[in-house]
């Protein structure tokens, strides 16, 4: 989830801004917004809208698993997911890179 704080002259100015700098259309759906503070006018001092806009983004686009995550994380991949490459195959590793590979009966 991203969010923006912005405060304008109004509760209108103050959201599209923070939309405009989110990048998305205020209209969309993942959108929702918080009025913090109303604008208000004092004798000699205007005191401006303060908004907090928040946009969902949708966990299928993010389409992450754990492995990949590791992999991306670590620039790797977890311990297990492929054979070492020292060994032969049908024939465990001999070395101690913690492979863990076994041999196929």
């Amino acid at each position: 989830m991203r969010s923006m704080e912005m405060s304008a002259k109004t509760v209108e100015d103050a959201v599209q801004a923070a939309c405009d700098a989110l990048g998305v259309d205020r209209d969309d759906i993942n959108v929702s917004y918080e009025v913090l503070e109303f604008p208000a006018r004092k004798l000699f001092k205007t005191i401006p809208a303060k908004v907090l806009v928040k946009v969902e983004e949708p966990e299928a686009e993010l389409g992450l698993t754990a492995a990949g995550f590791l992999q991306t994380q670590l620039g790797r991949r977890p311990r297990g997911s492929r054979p070492c490459r020292t060994a032969r195959p049908g024939s465990p590793c001999r070395t101690r890179c913690r492979c863990r590979t076994r041999p196929r009966r």
